[in-house]
């Protein structure tokens, strides 16, 4: 790995991200080792592979096949009607009350799973867990982390909303689409190592940059999940699969990019090198430089509004 972003180093890394993601062999032997890790596959499967994605199936494929069925066989313009009204509500049902909680408990599940999961991984794989964090650190690294990574999202889902627009506005936005790609395999690969990384301690700033500094490697990392789950036109049949493949490309990034030999993939290693580390800040690519100042200005202006009330309050008392 070098630090420079010429096209061969950048078609290289992109592969060599993407072998790493595929690297099943190393998230197998703490599948077998690891009774927790099963027990979550298991759950995860039994919710989001069976009840979750069967009843995705059995609706789309089937329920609502046969209502269009039912309405097909009526006539005449009261027919048209009740055939429109019957589809409506069974369609705001089946959203509302079916899949969007389905979607809410897969999230949370998700997100439990991930966090046991790693943990159980550093413990097979032999990585040190740093404890040494104080509370105020963590929750303000977790606050900083949540917005961050809904403005990610926030412009990835502009991005997206470019390329639908362009069958409307002009054929130009299509070039938004490897973008999109592209975007949202970032994402995925910072939040596998996201996870990796914070149990070692390492600052979300740093956290950032290190992607940044990355970013063919890390693209070549999200890859194989994104498309998985970017091209399928239904979102709770891609949130499925992202669900169920998801931990395991963290149980893969705990157990990737762990020695010397790659040291610019290891921030707890540039942390020791600050010649190394000043070099990557100047070979960084700004993926998330709008989100990371969008977030840090919010935060900011929570702080220090409510540092205003404080403020006030002792003044009104005084």
């Amino acid at each position: 790995m070098t630090s420079t972003f010429s096209l061969k180093t950048l078609i290289v890394d992109f592969y060599n991200g993407i072998c790493a993601s595929l690297a099943i062999h190393k998230a197998w032997p703490v599948f077998l080792k690891s009774y927790k890790v099963r027990y979550r596959t298991a759950q995860s499967f039994l919710f989001n592979g069976i009840i979750y994605l069967t009843s995705i199936m059995l609706v789309e494929y089937t329920i609502f096949p046969l209502i269009r069925h039912v309405i097909g066989t009526l006539s005449g313009e009261e027919a048209g009607w009740v055939g429109f009204f019957l589809e409506g509500i069974t369609w705001i049902f089946y959203h509302i009350f079916w899949l969007l909680p389905l979607y809410v408990i897969s999230l949370i599940l998700n997100m439990t799973t991930v966090t046991e999961v790693a943990e159980d991984t550093f413990k097979v794989v032999g990585l040190p867990h740093d404890k040494s964090s104080s509370v105020s650190n963590l929750i303000s690294d977790m606050l900083f982390e949540s917005l961050f990574l809904a403005m990610c999202m926030a412009v990835a889902g502009g991005v997206d909303i470019l390329v639908m627009l362009s069958p409307y506005i002009s054929k130009l936005l299509l070039l938004f689409y490897p973008v999109s790609f592209f975007y949202w395999a970032w994402i995925y690969a910072f939040c596998a190592f996201n996870t990796k990384w914070k149990l070692q301690g390492v600052g979300i700033i740093r956290r950032v940059g290190s992607i940044e500094s990355n970013m063919a490697f890390f693209a070549g990392f999200g890859t194989p999940l994104t498309a998985l789950t970017y091209f399928y036109p239904n979102f709770f049949v891609n949130a499925v699969f992202y669900a169920l493949f998801y931990p395991w490309l963290v149980i893969v990034a705990c157990a990737s990019c762990n020695d010397s030999s790659n040291p610019t993939l290891n921030p707890l290693l540039k942390e020791k090198n600050d010649e190394n580390y000043v070099m990557m800040r100047v070979n960084r690519f700004p993926i998330f430089r709008l989100p990371q100042s969008i977030a840090q200005k919010l935060l900011t202006c929570l702080f220090k509004s409510k540092l205003e009330v404080k403020n006030d309050d002792k003044k009104i008392r005084e």
